[in-house]
């Protein structure tokens, strides 16, 4: 959860700055070595409590009568695609997208911002997030 909350922050901290670019390899290598050392060895499990948290959790799936398997759960999301490798054309296309406009929309773009105020910095951003944490 540590690393959750280490990139939503790091995301708040470079949209409230402008800096719209993503995070980089090495700013995500940094966020896990920290939530890593952060991992107290009482959190690991040893197998036995890996077997005994298993069967736990397969004792509350029959119990609540639930329509797949413990197995099935555990790997719902499995074939859910959360990398891909990018084509010469994808990586022309995102950088096209973020190019700047030639036409003048500088009226446009100020009409927009009254319309929604002005946004929240990245404190009260932090902040809205984890008041929704808590409450969930």
């Amino acid at each position: 959860m540590a690393f959750r909350k280490e990139l939503v922050y790091k995301i708040i901290q470079k949209l409230d700055s402008g800096d719209h670019t993503q995070i980089n390899v090495l700013e995500a290598i940094m966020m896990i070595s920290k939530a890593w050392s952060n991992v107290h060895q009482s959190a690991i499990l040893t197998p036995a409590e890996e077997d005994r948290t298993y069967l736990e959790l397969q004792t509350a799936v029959t119990k609540f009568n639930t329509p797949c398997t413990l197995n099935e759960f555990l790997n719902i999301d499995n074939d859910v695609m959360v990398c891909e490798t990018l084509t010469d054309e994808d990586i022309l296309d995102n950088v096209r997208v973020h190019l700047p406009d030639n036409n003048n929309n500088d009226n446009d773009d100020q009409q927009e911002e009254s319309k929604f105020g002005e946004p929240p910095t990245a404190g009260e951003a932090y902040a809205l997030v984890r008041f929704f944490v808590h409450i969930n």
